[in-house]
């Protein structure tokens, strides 16, 4: 019995899935017959209700990552769901207005989705539970260099025990024999950023065996990542075309960038009003800052913040912002915290400076210090800067320079109009975490990743 429940597991886990989307749906439509009667349709028309409920509900989901079920931990799981339906109920009511001719009361719809979420907690703890039974941890063993790099990953799997279980850590510079061996005695691997030719062997002997395999991707990696298949002859080619956007992207690009800038201003501006007000009371100094960054192929622009920070704040040299900076104001705590103090970049976007997605705009002299250390951090020049970005909403507050750059070439790579969009939409998830705007440990020092390098 226990072999056949394990030969289905994927048939069960997406059984769990389904039960999450069905139930939510299933509440909608037992809400929209019960109190909201007026809007409702008739006969097929509901169906066709509850169809662009739950497609936008799905929507939602696969953007912020709802069906992890055991790769997430369960609160960020369940913080996902509950933003998802929060965005979709508040969707699915305006349809409802437009549906009824008139403004239902939200009350109703308010309750649903406390409901909702209440369900969806239930769903996702057994459908956590059940995951782990299905797939216990699974024992890995690290081939690594001996770089600080290499045991910063290591003790991330590490830290995740009830997926992986680290048996085992071998210096590339070991006998052949002895890793062999412990890879014979394991089900996975990992390899980390090891020799080129040591790790062309290891991947054949694992493809051999039939192990999985973890592999730290180099850059060169990530550049062929999205290559296309092609035939020369009787021979297979990939091609890299590392072109970047297309003409068309960009005219499409910079077309989103204009309208959704123009969108986000007439919205935020009560916000950017009050905030302006508030700096001003605080110590009387200027509402905003000013500084050069640089976005495409190096060029300078002036970007715009709000102040959070006392006025002259490096009197005494440029010092990254670290945790419980005395530098940052009353009213900065709070600014940075929500990210308002970056909603002036929307004039940045606007401009043409920047753009809605791409790597987030560098200080020149930070960016000297960062090429000095990794050369390849200037391949983030290749696109246009942007207010959020791939390493934003993926990487965390202390993701490295070198995994940063990894991420932000990935998105060069892979850029489409969709990748934006879900970018967009997760940003909304990440933006009250508050891991991903805390200062540096020590603000004298170069940190790994900052929130905003230099930011004031």
């Amino acid at each position: 019995m226990i072999s056949r429940t394990v030969k289905y597991k994927k048939s069960i886990m997406l059984c769990c899935k389904l039960a999450l989307i069905a139930s939510t749906v299933a509440l909608y439509m037992f809400t929209l017959f019960k109190w909201y009667g007026t809007a409702a349709l008739f006969y097929k028309g509901n169906y066709v209700i509850g169809m662009l409920y739950a497609f936008l509900l799905v929507a939602f989901c696969v953007s912020y990552g709802c069906f992890r079920i055991g790769v997430l931990r369960l609160r960020e799981l369940f913080y996902s769901f509950a933003l998802a339906i929060c965005l979709t109920n508040f969707a699915a009511y305006f349809q409802l207005c437009l549906t009824g001719q008139a403004m239902l009361n939200p009350i109703y719809i308010i309750g649903l989705t406390v409901v909702q979420i209440a369900a969806a907690a239930i769903v996702y703890y057994f459908s956590n539970r059940i995951y782990f039974s299905l797939y216990p941890a699974r024992d890995v063993i690290a081939i690594h260099s001996g770089s600080e790099a290499d045991r910063a990953i290591i003790n991330r799997f590490m830290q995740i025990h009830d997926r992986y279980r680290i048996e085992g850590v071998y210096l590339e510079s070991e006998p052949i024999e002895n890793i062999h061996a412990a890879i014979d005695a394991h089900s996975s691997v990992l390899l980390c950023n090891i020799d080129r030719n040591m790790r062309y062997e290891l991947v054949s002997y694992c493809f051999e065996n039939n192990k999985r395999l973890y592999i730290v991707p180099s850059l060169q990696d990530i550049m062929i990542n999205n290559a296309h298949e092609t035939q020369i002859s009787d021979s297979l080619v990939y091609l890299c075309k590392n072109r970047g956007m297309t003409t068309e992207q960009e005219i499409l690009k910079r077309a989103a960038d204009m309208i959704m800038s123009v969108i986000g201003i007439i919205l935020t501006c009560p916000i950017m009003l009050a905030t302006a007000l508030c700096i001003k009371l605080d110590d009387h100094g200027p509402v905003f800052h000013y500084q050069e960054r640089l976005t495409k192929n190096g060029k300078l622009f002036r970007l715009v913040k709000f102040r959070s920070m006392i006025v002259n704040a490096e009197k005494d040299g440029a010092r990254l912002a670290s945790k419980n900076d005395d530098r940052i104001t009353r009213t900065g705590h709070f600014i940075r915290k929500t990210r308002i103090d970056e909603l002036p970049q929307l004039f940045n976007i606007l401009r043409g400076d920047m753009s809605f997605v791409g790597p987030r705009p560098e200080r020149p002299e930070i960016m000297d210090q960062y090429i000095r250390k990794f050369p390849e951090f200037r391949y983030r020049l290749k696109a246009k800067a942007g207010l959020t970005g791939y390493a934003q909403v993926c990487g965390k507050y202390n993701t490295t320079f070198e995994d940063k750059v990894k991420m932000d070439l990935l998105y060069i790579e892979r850029y489409s109009v969709l990748l934006d969009l879900r970018l967009i939409l997760t940003t909304i998830k990440i933006i009250f975490m508050p891991e991903s705007t805390e200062g540096v440990e020590d603000g004298d020092k170069l940190p790994s990743f900052h929130r905003d390098d230099m930011d004031l």
